[in-house]
């Protein structure tokens, strides 16, 4: 048990060293596939976003993972996108 919570306690020591990275590579291939949900229009990267060059939607990117779900989308401002 106990070398079970010195691994645990290694990980998130390693995960706090990392905390304040910027994502902002994604695997150029991933990019070329990724569309967004909401009209199917593509993505670019935008710092720690992919941003949909049609409607304007942002969606996070974290740990390395785009989260490509409507809900979790950031709606553009008035006068951008649609």
């Amino acid at each position: 048990m106990r070398n079970w919570l010195s691994r645990v306690a290694d990980c998130a020591d390693l995960n706090a060293d990392y905390a304040d990275v910027e994502v902002t590579m994604l695997n150029k291939e991933l990019l070329e596939i990724l569309v967004c949900p909401s009209c199917r229009k593509p993505v670019k990267e935008g710092g720690k976003k992919l941003v949909c060059q049609g409607c304007g939607r942002s969606y996070p990117v974290r740990d390395g993972i785009p989260i490509m779900l409507i809900d979790e989308a950031q709606k553009p401002k008035r006068g951008k996108g649609r």
